[in-house]
């Protein structure tokens, strides 16, 4: 019997109930997170570009966009690293303690070096933003510091930091909202739009160190550690590079204004991508720990399946809201790039067979090299081709190179995940994007001008097409499991 007939494949063994139950919460809190991940962006840009301009908006997201750029220099691949090695002794307290301890102490090392980094970096760039901005961005990296996100996912703990991302989002947002009221306030917002991530790392820490207490960090295990982690941390860089590098050939070539235009589109897509990345770690920390073939397979499957379902309607409707959206966020101007939308929308689609494959079936089955070999090879194509076409088209041209490296990215990774996986979902791409394709359409057909009308109108095909054609796999995933034989070992 094939194995692709549907998102979970039919020789597969039933996923345990502790499992269903874990993985059910999480993305139940994974929904409650991201409905605010998505309302506290379109706040924060909305209140932002308003109230900053686009001038000075474009000054500070430059400043936050180089600032994430040097995160992985900080985390350099500790979190990943210590994430798989937890996942395979989650119940040991006391080595769970000594691993955060020696996480932490390296990271902090790490800071210093990055800080003088940064510092030789905005004095360098011209026409910077103003000098009390890097104190707003220093945030970011001792937030990156402080992260230890990686005992969450190697305990399967990610309904916890769920709630805390949602706490911290909401004060966020309101910190925008109350006291960015113009351009001299763009130091406000800088600090506002840094602070979650930096109150997600202080909430995570007081729960993880609950679970495992700090031991006495131990040099010689910090040494051998910093070691395994090289290749982590190259990919660390190297997939947070890959996320930003368009913004950096704008920022440097077009000037603050085309940076407040593009960012402000990109933040967009991101919020988007960043909810596919949150439904994708609750699957990666249920893998990390699957030694069995056929049920990482289903892991994969089913992650695949979970995140597509989010970014197809979106990626099937944008093209008829792309003006409607960027006229009610950031005023008329914007609609005439919608295009660029349009590109990046395209190109969060692809980015989720980049979170599949690549963060989840290659990193944990150890291929970190391999994964680093794809992405250098395809970034470099995409920004050799931003650099190129942004001189004839602006910053369409740029979305243009940073849709090229995605789609090499994929392709590659196509190849290199199949060895790892029972099969491919083919099927999963079906049940996923022809509700998107139906839903289209029925936006074509109706050629409504309202915003809002599109939008009730396409949640409503595409939902009604996707229960229909998702029928069986929602049954199995919501608890209620076929009648067939278990042929396989049970999950961890």
């Amino acid at each position: 019997m094939s194995t692709i007939q549907s998102p979970i494949p039919t020789k597969e063994v039933e996923l345990k109930p502790s499992v269903r139950r874990r993985v059910g919460w999480s993305l139940v809190t994974a929904m409650i997170a991201e409905v605010i991940n998505k309302a506290s962006p379109l706040v924060v840009l909305y209140f932002a570009q308003v109230r900053l301009q686009v001038t000075a908006f474009g000054q500070t997201q430059y400043a936050l966009v180089a600032a994430e750029t040097l995160i992985p220099f900080v985390a350099f691949g500790y979190n990943g690293l210590a994430s798989l090695e937890l996942g395979e002794r989650s119940k040991d307290s006391r080595y769970g303690g000594g691993l955060i301890s020696n996480v932490l102490c390296l990271k902090a090392i790490h800071l210093v070096f990055v800080l003088a980094l940064w510092a030789l970096f905005v004095s360098s760039t011209p026409g910077k933003a103003p000098w009390a901005l890097d104190s707003a961005a220093a945030i970011l990296l001792l937030a990156s510091c402080c992260d230890t996100d990686f005992v969450h996912y190697g305990s399967q703990t990610v309904a916890a930091r769920n709630l805390f991302t949602v706490a911290a989002k909401i004060l966020g947002a309101a910190g925008v909202v109350l006291f960015v009221r113009d351009p001299s306030d763009m130091v406000i917002y800088a600090a506002f739009a840094a602070f979650p991530a930096l109150a997600v790392s202080c909430l995570s820490g007081a729960y993880n160190l609950r679970l495992f207490p700090l031991r006495r960090p131990n040099f010689v295990e910090m040494k051998a550690l910093s070691r395994r982690a090289i290749p982590y941390g190259l990919f660390g860089f190297i997939f947070a590079f890959a996320d930003r590098f368009d913004v950096l050939i704008v920022g440097h070539l077009l000037g603050p204004s085309m940076t407040g235009i593009y960012s402000g589109q990109m933040r967009l897509v991101q919020s988007v991508t960043t909810a596919a990345s949150s439904i994708g770690m609750i699957f990666y920390a249920e893998m990390v720990s699957c030694n069995d073939r056929p049920m990482f397979t289903r892991h994969a499957h089913l992650s695949l399946w979970a995140i597509l379902t989010l970014v197809a309607p979106i990626v099937g409707g944008i093209w008829f809201v792309d003006r409607s959206v960027l006229t009610l966020m950031y005023g008329p101007s914007f609609s005439n790039y919608s295009l660029v939308l349009d590109l990046l929308t395209m190109a969060a689609l692809l980015q989720v067979f980049v979170l599949v494959l690549g963060n989840q079936v290659l990193v944990i089955r150890r291929q970190v090299t391999r994964y680093n070999k794809i992405m250098m090879f395809a970034v470099a194509c995409g920004a050799l081709v931003a650099w190129q076409l942004s001189a004839r088209w602006g910053i369409t041209g740029v979305a243009i190179g940073n849709l090229t490296a995605k789609t090499i990215t994929v392709g590659l990774f196509f190849i290199a995940a199949r060895p790892f996986l029972e099969s491919f979902p083919w099927a999963i791409l079906m049940r996923t994007l022809s509700p998107a394709a139906i839903m289209a359409l029925a936006l074509a057909l109706a050629g409504l001008e309202n915003l809002w009308a599109n939008i009730a109108l396409g949640g409503l095909v595409f939902g009604l097409a996707f229960l229909i054609i998702n029928k069986a796999p929602l049954r199995e995933l919501l608890g209620k499991p076929s009648r067939r034989p278990s042929n396989g070992p049970e999950s961890r």
